[in-house]
């Protein structure tokens, strides 16, 4: 009887490249052209990122501009 659990690979540790993967809202805001802004909440304990267009200072929160939720 073979044990199989001996034979097993390696698992892969994450490198450095995939550790540092960007947040798709940013990086839509990012990708389509307009400014991304972090806005402290008012108990400085979070944030939140907001995409800007500079055209027409209209913001929208990053993720309801990634779902569409939003038009700037």
């Amino acid at each position: 009887m073979i044990l199989s659990a001996c034979n097993r690979e390696k698992q892969a540790s994450p490198n450095i490249e995939t550790m540092n993967l960007a947040n798709p809202a940013s990086q839509k805001c990012i990708d389509d052209g307009f400014q991304l802004t972090e806005k402290p909440s008012s108990n400085n304990v979070s944030s939140t990122f907001h995409c800007i267009n500079t055209a027409n200072n209209k913001t929208c929160e990053q993720w309801a501009y990634f779902h569409n939720e939003c038009r700037l």
